[in-house]
């Protein structure tokens, strides 16, 4: 039988969801083995630097990463596609190198500006050096996720690359012991990572060429406001680290960074699902084929949430397991709070979907330049008020009323210009059957060790997705597309 696109969503979605449950561990392991190897502030610089990673990019990049995935989506042609790559690989690539000349030139001052001389110059020239292959990555991962080679892209982003950070970035903090060692593994990870990702594009028959049919300029255009718009999403993001370090110290965006890392495991399933949304939409658009995308829509929403729920209530109820894994520095009664504020903006990207994806897939990246310009003007004005008197729950804070912005008018947008409605109400019905069972649950149990207690909250978990269906079916809401979802998890 063959499928829809919904249900080619959720086979994607599953492969996804099992690279990025990889790359999420991989993480949580590289952030929790720094933290309990290092000093808090040495541990708070390189967190600094790998958010700075992120904000840099920002002109490198161009808007690229995005841009290729639609315009590779948009065309059956390889030649073509492999010429969009090229061209973007070619632009990011020079961008990169006149960003990192620029800082080199301006070492000292921009060296004392970010990290108030807490780290030494080679530690900030390795990790200038990071910038540009940093940057590559995204080109290559775009490319990818535009010819929708799932299994290349997850082996890609969600496999090799945290895999390397983790084994140079790590085995670097235990066989030298400082953060420059630890940049320089982190370093030789994004090399070998460029390396393989262009091996990658060429097994999936896309080589490095040129052809004059294709509408650059056009892409260029598209990718600009992306730019932008990422930028202040970005922003969004991560700006709270870097406002942190300048009115608290390093060592305190350490403690953020344990709570931010552990509420990013909310996103597991919001990444996973929605993986294919922007370039299927795409796709349907192009064919004017516009009536199926609500429905498609609607199902990604609904696995997003069903999944979702039971992680962010242990987190709500019980998380300290999580948080000492990090280390004696870092202390239950100061994360907890952060971490549930945090959590609910998770959860709220949980509720609605991938609006933004959808805006993508539609073409409309000037509006979600507009929409994150909103949330992130709002971020950064809360952050600078709230930080110096709340500290670190002002930080919070001031994330989480940016993510409800910036999912509000996204939601909003969808609903009035593409009649689609954010709020599945068969996925509110499998929330509140799922959130039943996982609050009493955990309500009437006790705290165990560690291992334990680990086991006992995913068994939770996957005992409350599954009443969830069953909420479905008993309600005679299960779809077909369920159904073939289930399929594939269930073995017969």
């Amino acid at each position: 039988m063959a499928e829809t696109d919904a249900s080619e969503i959720g086979s994607s979605g599953l492969i996804i969801l099992v690279g990025t449950a990889l790359s999420m561990l991989s993480g949580f392991i590289f952030k929790i083995s720094l933290a309990n190897y290092l000093p808090g502030n040495v541990f708070g610089s390189i967190m600094l630097a790998t958010s700075l990673f992120g904000i840099l990019s920002i002109p490198t990049v161009l808007g690229l990463n995005e841009g290729v995935v639609k315009y590779v989506s948009a065309t059956n042609d390889t030649d073509e596609k492999g010429t969009y790559i090229f061209i973007s690989v070619i632009l990011v690539g020079l961008a990169s190198v006149m960003i990192v000349f620029i800082f080199l030139l301006f070492l000292k001052p921009i060296r004392t500006l970010l990290f108030d001389n807490k780290i030494s110059n080679v530690f900030f020239i390795l990790f200038l050096f990071c910038i540009p292959f940093h940057s590559l990555t995204k080109i290559i991962k775009g490319g990818l996720h535009g010819i929708m080679d799932t299994k290349r892209y997850t082996g890609f982003s969600q496999v090799f690359q945290p895999l390397s950070r983790l084994i140079l970035g790590v085995g670097a903090a235990l066989v030298i012991g400082s953060g420059q060692s630890v940049i320089g593994g982190i370093l030789l990870a994004y090399i070998f990572t460029v390396i393989f990702g262009i091996i990658l594009l060429y097994k999936s028959g896309i080589s490095f060429a040129y052809t004059r049919d294709v509408d650059i300029k056009s892409m260029v255009t598209f990718s600009l406001p992306l730019a932008i718009s990422s930028s202040v999403y970005i922003l969004l993001t991560r700006i709270d680290r870097v406002l942190i370090g300048y009115f608290m110290s390093p060592y305190s965006v350490g403690v953020y960074e344990v709570g931010m890392t552990i509420a990013m495991l909310l996103g597991l399933f919001h990444s996973a699902f929605s993986f294919l949304l922007f370039p299927k939409i795409s796709e349907l658009d192009s064919q004017d084929m516009n009536s199926k995308i609500p429905q498609m829509y609607g199902q990604t929403t609904k696995w997003i949430l069903t999944c979702t729920t039971p992680a962010f209530l242990i987190l709500l109820m019980r998380p300290n397991f999580l948080i000492l894994l990090f280390g004696t520095d870092y202390s239950v009664s100061t994360i907890r709070p952060m971490l549930a504020i945090i959590s609910v903006g998770f959860f709220v990207d949980a509720i609605v979907g991938p609006n933004g994806q959808a805006l993508l897939g539609f073409g409309k990246s000037k509006k979600v330049l507009y929409y994150n310009s909103t949330a992130v003007i709002a971020n950064i004005v809360l952050n600078i008020v709230l930080i110096p008197s709340h500290g670190l729950l002002g930080a919070a804070t001031a994330s989480l009323v940016g993510y409800l912005i910036m999912n509000i008018i996204k939601s909003v947008d969808l609903y009035y210009y593409h009649n689609i409605s954010v709020v599945n109400y068969s996925g509110l019905k499998m929330m509140v059957g799922g959130m039943t069972f996982t609050s009493i649950v955990i309500h009437i149990t006790n705290v165990y060790s560690l291992v334990i207690e680990f086991v006992f909250l995913s068994t939770i978990g996957i005992f409350s997705i599954a009443i969830s269906f069953l909420v479905l079916f008993f309600s005679g809401d299960l779809t077909e597309d369920d159904k073939k979802l289930l399929r594939k998890v269930i073995p017969k």
